[in-house]
């Protein structure tokens, strides 16, 4: 949020030609302050701030009725945080002293040294706009999830709100990967936010980045004078100019609203959320405006029974080359027809049953939704992601070639053996020999009996015993790293689990044999 909002003071001092002074030299110096009240004792004063509800107070310490040391000792309890500034003469140190006890804010001796306030009115500024952006934040965050705390503050008075629901790429699953959940942190990170904002508003109030359940989707929330008007039209425009760049090679899907005001909030964000989820198009990008997103139509089925027959010719005839055409058309026929993600989701979701359906077709325990999840978030475009849809299909396939996939398997033993001290992950070895991590797994336990993991844990685990019988007064710390473990404690229970005994008991064994 961009603050730019007054910061209200109250002067407490019992000389009135001096209190009106400090009221004006506080003004002249920092304009964004304003002066709301003003008394000359700590009792009326306590009365004001109760009243008036300023981010800051200065005050002297001498003063009749009570002074600001009784004054401050009671203000802590109903405001402990606000910031507060002692004002004194070089005779009174020792109230000065005690006042420090309470927490103030800044101690300043009279007469007020106008370099000394400046720099003091800076800091007050910044801890008092620091606040204003957490309670703002606080706030609306919680009336996106429809659980407004009290009444409108202060600078929800006479707003009206462009809200603003980005999504970065496709519709992911809440739950993704570290991995994933950085690679669009990064994106979010190297937009220039008030640069934009700036560019569609340039009289706005102020503006939030709120985050949604998933990482690749965020409220832009961005406040403006009520009576000004908002035009959603310019933000349409100028949005994919400058989310664009940061978000490739993902598109950007927009929905853009205005709420008259906080109250209306949580409905239109509702709203808002039920309509961009039927709008996502994999791969393409879109700024909606007014929730003018249509349902995609019901009727609609995109693996129907002249598909399905289609598929079953083509597995019948053992004509798989024939079979990847066809569905590399298929994908680029609902690619053209920009058919909405959820749409497309369960289009593939029949296809796959459809394959595996075909009497010939492997029958794999996969969880289709899951994987389907998994490669959508990952995927640029529809293309990329039929490509993967491919791959898994050939694993529910006859074996055309058993050659090839025991060939592949055995370079994957043999990069294994050549680098299992290194960090392997699947997902990095899926990547390396260009196939799903589904696909090559299937693949290297058939011909090896084991995932391309446990078989890594292995060698690691051989490694580390050999290491110990040849160098027993090896540190089992320096083995572990040796071995491909920068966690010791990791080491100490993988090699429990696979040898049977820690590794204190192996050392001991050696010894006894």
């Amino acid at each position: 949020m961009r603050a730019a909002q007054t910061i209200k003071v109250v002067v407490i001092e019992d000389e009135q030609t001096i209190r009106d002074y400090i009221a004006r030299k506080i003004e002249r110096t920092a304009p964004a302050f304003k002066v709301v009240g003003s008394t000359y004792n700590g009792a009326d004063g306590l009365a004001l701030i109760r009243r008036l509800q300023p981010d800051a107070v200065f005050t002297d310490i001498r003063m009749p009725m009570m002074d600001g040391i009784e004054m401050l000792d009671l203000l802590r309890t109903s405001h402990p945080d606000l910031p507060v500034v002692i004002l004194s003469g070089f005779d009174e140190f020792e109230y000065a002293r005690q006042a420090m006890r309470y927490g103030v804010f800044e101690y300043m001796l009279k007469p007020l040294s106008e370099d000394v306030l400046k720099q003091t009115l800076s800091k007050l500024a910044d801890l008092v706009y620091s606040r204003q952006r957490t309670l703002a934040r606080q706030m609306i965050t919680s009336r996106l999830i429809g659980a407004p705390e009290g009444e409108a503050s202060a600078f929800e008075s006479g707003a009206a709100y462009l809200m603003c629901l980005i999504g970065i790429g496709s519709l992911c699953t809440p739950t993704m990967s570290v991995s994933l959940a950085h690679r669009f942190n990064e994106r979010w990170a190297a937009i220039d936010w008030d640069a934009a904002v700036a560019d569609w508003m340039p009289g706005a109030r102020g503006w939030w980045l709120i985050d949604e359940n998933r990482s690749n989707q965020k409220f832009l929330i961005v406040s403006a004078d009520s009576n000004a008007g908002i035009a959603l039209g310019p933000v349409a425009d100028k949005l994919p100019d400058r989310i664009g760049p940061a978000a490739a090679p993902f598109g950007v899907t927009a929905s853009l609203c205005v709420s008259p005001d906080a109250a209306s909030m949580w409905e239109t964000a509702q709203r808002m959320r039920i309509a961009f989820e039927r709008s996502v198009v994999i791969g393409h990008s879109k700024v909606y405006t007014e929730l003018e997103a249509a349902a995609p139509d019901s009727s609609v089925q995109l693996i129907g029974s002249k598909v399905t027959g289609q598929i079953r010719l083509l597995l019948d005839t053992a004509n798989r080359e024939s079979l990847r055409r066809f569905l590399s058309d298929l994908f680029e026929d609902w690619d053209q027809k920009k058919y909405p993600q959820r749409l497309v989701e369960q289009g593939i979701l029949d296809l796959l049953a459809a394959v595996q359906q075909h009497p010939l077709a492997h029958r794999d325990s996969v969880d289709w939704h899951a994987w389907l999840g998994e490669q959508i978030s990952l995927g640029v475009n529809l293309e990329q992601i039929g490509l993967s849809v491919w791959a898994l299909i050939e694993t529910m396939l006859p074996d055309e070639k058993k050659e090839q996939t025991e060939a592949l398997a055995d370079m994957i033993e043999q990069y294994l053996l050549d680098h299992f001290t290194e960090d392997i992950s699947l997902e990095g070895l899926a990547k390396k020999f260009g196939f799903t991590s589904a696909y090559l797994s299937k693949i290297f336990r058939k011909y090896k009996n084991e995932s391309p993991l446990r078989y890594m844990i292995g060698l690691r685990i051989a490694e580390a015993k050999r290491l110990m019988l040849e160098h027993p007064d090896l540190d089992s710390r320096i083995i572990a790293e040796m071995v491909g473990y920068l966690d010791q404690h990791y080491f100490s229970k993988v090699f429990k689990n696979v040898v049977g005994q820690t590794s204190t008991e192996f050392r001991q064994s050696l010894t006894a044999t």
